[in-house]
């Protein structure tokens, strides 16, 4: 039988414990200890044994004492037996030893049995069936803590349980460098925590493993984990198999490719033959199916030590180096598995290697490929670090103007677009395309730099500029390669980009379907560059509020992406990013939010949880959760969203910016302003310091604080900021932008709100006939200014046309969003409130002056009740507060009164109607209360109170219904034939409901009162820069060096 495993793992405290076993259980049984380590120390066990036992006939050495031993023990004479051969790691000693092998003194009976301890598998086979092989493998997670703290002495700081099991791991879970680490953790009084910092960093942690302790188990007492590794390092030394664990010492320990150790070897035969060695030595363990292997960090350090030694590391180290930088590939597109394979390699080297010249530039090029695979991966802070230095080691060696210099400076400018860093990046882009154009202006390089600049010009909104060098981009390219190379469809791909971003949409449209065309054509349906092409498409097609198509589109390119990439392959989790905002766009947001947590919980899983598409599929989901009214839900995932792009890309970045503004808006929607009005202004002047004050952003968040502005009733400021973001919006994107007309809409309303309707008519009327002139006749913003126009007509009593404009408003909804969506339901209840409202107009107009009229005159009395009891202080404040509301009411009602000078609302009379009656009935309620405590003895008002709040109040307290009468006369001031009256009234209303709202209950058994539900008038707030991600919208293949 044999145990086998690598050195210090336990193998031989295994045996001794296994002999006590043996004797326990029959004490008629020898024990025999050999140390097979050499061919004398076997003869010197040998002889200890032939002299214990009687064997030799004298004290005179006998030449074939060996032989006698061998013989005594296969005779019965000798009786049962157990012999223990220890530590046989070198097969060549204990096989082919010239004179005599030991193997060949091993005895061989019935009654007896021999039990080897090997660190070499190759042995344990030639003397062992496989069946009576046992790999001693290292400790579990609870046997390796448990042995941590048993070893510990209890003077020690043992540190928290925590502690304990990541030094553990730290450790292998190995019982040498367990005992080891304890030894030094008793001498020094250190804690595992304490340990744990030292044992982190690389030079520290070989020292420790070099550190000795007394092990009575181990031949020379006092021994490291090290000088038990140096033993089979030592045996292994000048063969191959040395030159391959030199190698993977520096390497990432788990799954080193045998492609990448292959590089060093032209004799296949002679790698096969050193893997083979160093796994039957216990030092590596073989994955995927031997395609790959792993090896323990521990190992890993020690082999450093050892070279180290020899003189060698520098040598192994550079090796590695120079054998990464050539294997790691420059077209991640093509070979993205063997870049995701070599990247840990990668970055381990990168972070041992020492700067030296001879490496320098090596390392440069290794640096530059890692940042190009870590951008693709997200991973912009390593990213940026890597292409920096890169770009710093050949500007020192090579000059600023050499070739490869202007390339990885063109692809620092890219790393730094990526970061929202585009200041940086214009300086970076625009000096790398001079350097390249110099050179040769129709170089491949001169074109890759174009597009670069072209990109960051686009992100800082200078969409003209970014269009004309796309255009000069591709008419070059068109001439050279030619009209159907890939570098060219690139080109044209991203020339639609930049015209989607102008809102050029048809044009965009036309080429992006040549472009798909052209690529299905010469890559292939099933081509990545196809895919992005499609998907490019089906966002431009979402832009036009072409939602069917477009669904379709994208449907098609998951499934085509999902099968030629796979079902989690980066692309496929961006389309079904994109097939769920349609379907949001849709109003089918249960089946939008089924999808975006499916792409979300998919990306974390394979990008990890602060990738930035992580971070855009969870402020997507926020955004559906927020269409719902699942606000709190929706609040809680934006506020994360923003904590971890804080986090990533730092608190300037557009993304970030880009949460702020949404955590802004669904505050806004719960009825926080004020938090979402602040946050607002943060955001705005964050994107004036970073983008600019006209860069299209900025605009987007002046608009979106007018619009928090407008949602607080305050009018003046939202009007003057709507008017001075539409004016910038037509200077920057032109008048017929969808922004441009956007803020027309917003404008619109505001003036609408303040009952200036003509002019809000007129700009109504404006955007109406821009957008069906740029979007057509059937996108969903046109139905929106369709909408909005009716409003304002109904508003202003033209109900013929207001009714004829819903009608077609709600046709075109239930065809182009379907008949549940929630914009098609507004527009039924809009086209029924006009219809309802043609025929009550005239009655109601008179029924609302006789109202007003009539609640005044109820309140005047209440007022009078109120004033026999306004002294007593056995009454709470509440109610006392309540009594002064009531003045308040009555006071702005008989200013309505005396405004309208029995005219009409100018609005709709039916919902002024609404307000009054509800205002009519919560007076009546009061009055009955009053009169009852006013007719009540002092001493018993306050239980009369109690009493009449119950049977009069049906349970809702005097301050609850003077709040809600307060409400109801401020919705009625809304209407534009008194609101200008009623300002201050409603500003004082509105302190008063405040008051009230804090003051505890006069009467703690408050009824919940009635809700009321409102259509929204079809608004249009725009967001952009909402986080929403297409897969592909960069410039997939386009950037071409040579």
């Amino acid at each position: 039988m044999s145990l086998c495993g690598m050195g210090g793992i336990g193998k031989t405290q295994i045996a001794i414990q296994f002999a006590h076993e043996v004797r326990q259980r029959d004490a008629g049984i020898s024990v025999f200890w050999v140390n097979g380590a050499s061919l004398s120390a076997v003869e010197e066990s040998y002889y200890r044994i032939a002299v214990e036992c009687d064997i030799l006939s004298s004290e005179r050495l006998d030449p074939l004492f060996m032989f006698r031993v061998k013989r005594w023990l296969e005779s019965e004479s000798s009786g049962k037996w157990l012999m223990i051969v220890d530590n046989v790691d070198d097969v060549n000693v204990f096989l082919k030893t010239e004179d005599a092998a030991p193997l060949a003194y091993m005895p061989k009976c019935t009654h007896g049995s021999i039990l080897y301890t090997t660190r070499d598998l190759q042995f344990a086979t030639q003397v062992s069936l496989p069946k009576d092989i046992i790999h001693i493998s290292e400790f579990t997670v609870s046997e390796g803590t448990t042995f941590l703290s048993k070893k510990l002495s209890s003077a020690t700081k043992l540190g928290s349980p925590h502690d304990l099991a990541r030094l553990s791991d730290e450790l292998g879970r190995h019982p040498l460098a367990i005992s080891q680490a304890a030894a030094f953790m008793d001498s020094y009084d250190l804690s595992a925590s304490d340990y744990l910092s030292y044992f982190e960093n690389q030079q520290t942690a070989g020292r420790l493993l070099k550190f000795e302790t007394n092990d009575f188990t181990r031949d020379k007492g006092w021994e490291s984990l090290y000088s038990t590794l140096k033993i089979s390092f030592d045996r292994i030394q000048e063969t191959p198999a040395a030159n391959v664990l030199a190698l993977m010492s520096f390497l990432h320990p788990d799954t080193i490719p045998v492609f990448l150790l292959a590089k060093e070897f032209t004799d296949k035969i002679s790698l096969s033959e050193a893997i083979s060695t160093l796994r039957d030595m216990s030092l590596i363990s073989p994955h995927n199916e031997g395609r790959a292997y792993s090896i323990h960090r521990l190992i890993q350090i020690s082999m450093e030590n050892w070279l180290e030694s020899q003189g060698s590391r520098q040598h192994f180290l550079s090796m590695c180096l120079r054998l990464l930088a050539r294997l790691f590939p420059e077209d991640q597109d093509v070979n993205w598995k063997t870049s995701s394979i070599l990247l840990p390699h990668a970055i381990k080297v990168l972070s041992l290697q020492r700067v030296s010249d001879e490496n320098s530039l090596a390392r440069a090029e290794l640096l530059e490929k890692v940042s190009q695979y870590e951008l693709k991966l997200g991973k912009l802070e390593n990213t940026e670090q890597s292409a920096r230095e890169a770009f710093q080691i050949r500007s020192s060696l090579l000059g600023s103007t050499a070739k490869d210099t202007v390339r990885c400076q063109a692809h620092l400018a890219r790393v730094l677009w990526a970061l929202g860093k585009y200041q940086e990046a214009r300086g970076l882009a625009d000096g790398a395309f001079t350097a390249f154009q110099a050179r040769d202006p129709k170089s491949p390089g001169t074109l890759g730099s174009m597009d670069i600049l072209a990109l960051v010009l686009d992100s800082l909104g200078e969409y003209e500029e970014a269009e004309q060098i796309h255009r000069q981009t591709l008419e070059l390219r068109q001439k050279v390669p030619g009209k159907e190379h890939p570098s060219t469809l690139a080109s044209m791909n991203n020339l639609a980009l930049v015209l989607d971003n102008q809102g050029k949409f048809d044009k965009a449209e036309q080429i992006h379907r040549q472009t798909m065309e052209l690529r299905q054509k010469v890559l292939g349906k099933e081509h990545s560059d196809t895919l992005t092409s499609m998907n490019n498409l089906a966002n431009v097609l979402h832009s036009q509020g072409k939602y069917e198509e477009a669904k379709e589109m994208h449907r098609q390119t998951l499934e085509l992406i999902e099968k030629v990439l796979g079902k989690e392959h980066p692309d496929a989790l961006a389309s079904m990013n994109n097939l769920a905002l349609v379907l949001d766009n849709q109003g089918k947001y249960e089946e939008a939010e089924q999808i975006h947590r499916q792409s979300l919980e998919l990306r974390q899983k394979i990008l990890g949880k602060e990738h930035p598409d992580v971070l855009a599929s969870m402020n997507n989901l926020a955004l559906v959760l927020d269409n719902q009214g699942k606000y709190e839900e929706a609040e809680q995932m934006h506020r994360q969203t923003l904590e971890l792009r804080q986090k990533v890309l730092g608190k300037e970045h557009p993304s970030t910016l880009t949460s702020m503004r949404n955590l802004a808006n669904v505050l806004d929607n719960q009825g926080k302003c004020e938090e979402a009005e602040q946050i607002h202004r943060q955001i705005l002047e964050l994107m004036n310091q970073v983008l600019g004050k006209q860069h299209p952003s900025t605009l987007a968040s002046m608009n979106n604080l007018a619009n928090v502005l407008y949602n607080q009733g305050k009018y003046e400021e939202a009007e003057q900021i709507h008017r001075q973001t539409l004016e910038l919006r037509q200077k920057m994107l032109g008048k017929e932008h969808p922004y441009t007309l956007a803020s027309m809409n917003n404008l619109a309303l505001v003036l609408d709100n303040q009952g200036k309707y003509e002019e809000a008519e007129q700009i109504y009327r404006q955007t109406l006939e821009l957008r069906q002139k740029m979007l057509g006749k059937e996108h969903p913003d046109i139905l929106t200014s369709m909408n909005n126009l009716a409003n304002v007509l109904h508003s202003q009593g033209k109900y013929e046309e207001a009714k004829e404009m819903h009608r077609q408003t709600l046709e075109l909804r239930q065809k182009i969003l379907g008949k549940e969506h929630p914009s098609t339901l507004a527009s039924m209840n809009n086209l029924a409130l006009v219809l309802d409202t043609q025929g009550k107009h005239d009655k109601a107009g008179a029924n609302v002056i006789s109202l007003i009229s009539e609640t005044i005159a109820v309140l005047e009395t209440t007022a009078g009740d109120y004033s026999i009891v306004k002294d007593d202080k056995g009454l709470l404040k509440a109610l006392h507060e309540a009594g002064r509301g009531l003045l308040l009411v009555k006071d702005a009602l008989q200013t309505a009164q005396k405004q309208l000078g029995g005219r009409n609302l100018a609005g709709d009379p039916q919902t002024a109607m609404g307000s009054l009656e509800a205002c009519n009935t919560k007076a009546n309620l009061s009055q009955s209360i009053f009169k009852d405590v006013a007719q009540a003895p002092e001493i018993l008002r306050f239980e009369r109170y109690k009493a009449a709040v119950r049977q009069e109040g049906k349970g809702n307290t005097v301050e609850v219904l003077v709040r809600g009468m307060m409400n109801d006369v401020c919705d009625l001031a809304k209407d534009r034939a008194i609101k200008a009256a009623m300002k201050d009234h409603v500003k004082g209303l509105r302190d008063a409901i405040d008051k009230l709202s804090t003051m505890e209950l006069s009467v703690l058994n408050k009824v919940p009162g009635n809700t009321f539900s409102y259509y929204g008038a079809g608004t249009q707030n725009i967001h952009t820069g909402s986080g929403n991600q297409f897969a592909g919208a960069t410039f997939s293949g386009s950037v071409h060096f040579g």
